[in-house]
């Protein structure tokens, strides 16, 4: 068998017994957010209007409203109020209730190409910034995924923030450089697994969106916490002091013939490269060494699972 079809079995294969998480059933609505946050200093609201297109839209009476969702801001100064499904109001002891959204054509700040659909059909989930400054919310997004926007309470004015199929927005942490930073459950492509797909929890950063950025992939990531619920509350535990920390998964055993810093394989050099998450764990990967003189897009796969470099780079059956 030559090189070049031991590659295209190893795609292949490497695909099929990748280590991702599953992914999540299809949901009726997005995700609700499980949002910590703690209070910080904060002004009466300014008045704003809402930044929308309005849309005509026939009322169906025999579907009844949702019912009013209220979320309280850390300091219980604000209220975040989800009213008919799609509108967004802001109330404040020291002043008059404002929209923020309404039904219609969302306008963020930020107009990257690949933004989702923008027609605001429901608003899954809302919580505050620790600072009280933004009110972060779900909504329908792309097939495989939900969108997350942020409103600026003083302002009003909207951005989209990243991708999400749930978030949490970290206010409470013993590490203060997590203060205001966003954990998101997202449905990656290619740039966590080139193989494929995946689903996992990562961290981004709380700046403020530019107006060409993609926000979405690798776009704001501080890096990865990992691919399912118990990373999270590991990452929580160690990083913010919130719960307590589950223990970390036993290493996989690892072959004597893939410990070596170069491994020879398929004519080539595998080399371990693993995934490192921010819960202090890691997922055991291995890629091979670019070939001299050897065009991108004539390369082998670049990354291996364990599995996949066990079967392709171990001790060969005599014949």
């Amino acid at each position: 068998m030559s090189a070049r079809t031991r590659f295209f079995f190893l795609v292949l294969l490497a695909a099929c017994s990748a280590e991702v998480a599953p992914r999540p059933a299809p949901m009726a609505s997005p995700p609700t957010a499980t949002a910590i946050v703690t209070s910080a200093g904060a002004t009466p609201a300014a008045s704003a209007q809402p930044l929308l297109e309005p849309t005509e839209s026939p009322a169906d009476s025999a579907s009844p409203l949702p019912s009013d969702v209220t979320v309280v801001s850390p300091s219980g100064a604000f209220k975040a109020i989800i009213k008919k499904g799609t509108e967004l109001w802001l109330e404040s002891k020291d002043g008059a209730p404002k929209q923020l959204l309404g039904s219609g054509v969302l306008k963020p700040e930020n107009t990257a190409a690949n933004l989702p659909e923008l027609e605001n059909t429901g608003i899954g989930s809302a919580t505050f910034s620790p600072d009280e400054q933004r009110i972060y919310f779900t909504k329908n997004g792309w097939a495989t995924s939900n969108a997350l926007f942020y409103v600026e309470r003083e302002t009003g004015k909207l951005f989209f923030f990243h991708d999400a199929l749930a978030f949490e927005v970290i206010g409470k942490c013993r590490n203060k450089n997590h203060l205001g930073r966003v954990l998101v459950f997202e449905h990656s492509y290619f740039d966590v697994d080139p193989l494929g797909a995946v689903d996992l929890w990562t961290l981004l950063d709380a700046a403020e969106p530019k107006p060409d950025e993609p926000r979405t992939g690798k776009s704001g990531r501080v890096g990865l916490v990992g691919l399912g619920d118990d990373n999270l509350a590991r990452f929580l535990a160690l990083e913010c002091g919130i719960g307590k920390a589950k223990a970390a998964p036993k290493a996989p055993d690892i072959p004597s013939y893939l410990k070596p810093k170069r491994i020879p394989c398929l004519e080539q050099i595998l080399v371990r490269d693993d995934l490192v998450f921010l819960d202090k764990t890691r997922q055991v990967r291995f890629r091979f060494e670019p070939q001299p003189g050897t065009k991108p897009e004539e390369e082998a796969p670049s990354t291996m699972s364990l599995e996949a470099a066990k079967a392709w780079c171990g001790p060969r059956p005599k014949e």
